[in-house]
């Protein structure tokens, strides 16, 4: 009989738990628990929560592109600092841990084979902050030499670990390319979806709608879909469903046809995927983009843009279209729009391929292929 793994999950907790980086660490580990074979030890490195403001508020940042006071807590080598000693402290509660899985990359002297699961390295974050198109509304806002010094403990960090899980083929390649990291060493794994697309609901409005989730709105193209939701009326009788704002973004009154859920819980954002005729997310940048998956596994159609990881999950022409990685305008979206919504066949088509992308965007499989390859190398 196989022994099992002694599996340590590192992560900086937000509270609730669920809610961390978008559910995605809850949701992994979760996954990795129902994994034959492994025993799953947490290692959590939770700040205590007036800690976390003091550390918030000492870098306190004001970005000028969006007018507003942000923090580079993230990124301060004092709150790295802090998060990996907790760290620690969990780890010597579990003595013998064959490998520990990292949530980004706090633990620079891990005391056990380290694997690091990312979805943008710190060089390409820099880049794409300092892209014109791509940074514009990115509401991180970091001092040029505190990303220098990021990129230089990550890339070192990166290098002496076990291995690197990244999100996309995107993340795993400007990894590479950046840190001379070998691409054999990089794993692509994905991510799995957090609403519940097993869950058969009741349609939540009678009219047919389009459907945009995404709390960075501006990031996420929301400003470009509600210029072009102008020009698709001319031609369809839907309504655009937006989750994510907590409130009207724009001066002036909300639109006819124009709905909004506000911070909707994933339980009723599932029944808005479900039932829904389009997914439209144009994002300026997306490291992964786990909405645009949650969409295909409902069988809906996807509109994003033609850059970073996006192109791996939207094949245009065939579950969805893309729109081009620098446009900005909200004619063309719409025509996008117009032609998905007109497309029956790729509509059908999109509905038979949704339990092959259930298979494939599960937190299961992520968490088999994470085991598969620590299974792998420690054979070695």
């Amino acid at each position: 009989m196989e022994k099992a793994l002694r599996i340590g999950f590192a992560c900086e907790w937000s509270e609730p738990r669920e809610k961390t980086w978008s559910h995605t660490p809850y949701s992994l580990l979760q996954a990795l628990h129902r994994m034959p074979g492994a025993e799953i030890a947490d290692v959590p490195g939770q700040l205590h929560p007036l800690m976390l403001k003091v550390l918030k508020l000492l870098t306190l940042r004001y970005n000028p592109r969006l007018g507003d006071v942000v923090t580079q807590v993230m990124f301060s080598s004092a709150h790295s600092r802090m998060v990996e000693r907790q760290m620690h402290k969990a780890m010597r509660r579990h003595p013998q841990l064959d490998a520990v899985i990292s949530i980004f990359d706090f633990l620079s002297t891990p005391e056990a084979p380290q694997y690091i699961y990312y979805d943008l390295c710190v060089a390409e974050l820099r880049r794409v902050l300092a892209d014109p198109l791509q940074g514009r509304y990115e509401r991180m806002s970091y001092s040029s030499s505190l990303l220098r010094k990021r990129e230089e403990y990550q890339s070192k960090v990166f290098k002496q670990s076990a291995g690197l899980f990244a999100m996309s083929e995107y993340a795993a390649r400007t990894t590479a390319a950046a840190y001379g990291i070998d691409p054999g060493a990089i794993h692509v794994v994905r991510a799995g979806c957090n609403v519940n697309v097993q869950a058969q609901t009741e349609r939540p409005m009678q009219k047919q709608y389009v459907l945009f989730v995404g709390r960075d709105f501006k990031r996420k193209g929301g400003e470009l879909l509600l210029d072009a939701y102008e020009h698709v009326q001319k031609h369809h009788d839907v309504d655009v469903v937006i989750a994510g704002p907590a409130e009207w973004m724009r001066q002036g009154p909300v639109p006819d046809g124009v709905h909004l859920l506000g911070n909707a819980p994933l339980s009723q954002l599932s029944s808005y995927f479900q039932h829904a005729q389009l997914f439209v997310m144009p994002s300026y940048y997306e490291a992964f983009g786990i909405a645009f998956a949650e969409a295909l596994c409902y069988g809906v159609p996807v509109i994003a843009r033609n850059s970073c990881a996006m192109p791996e999950i939207v094949r245009h022409g065939q579950n969805g279209y893309l729109l081009g990685a620098e446009s900005e305008s909200p004619a063309e979206l719409a025509e996008l729009i117009n032609t998905a919504l007109a497309n029956t066949r790729m509509k059908h088509d999109t509905e038979q391929q949704a339990a092959k992308a259930r298979e494939y965007y599960s937190w299961d499989r992520v968490a088999a292929d994470m085991l598969s390859v620590v299974r792998k190398n420690l054979s070695r």
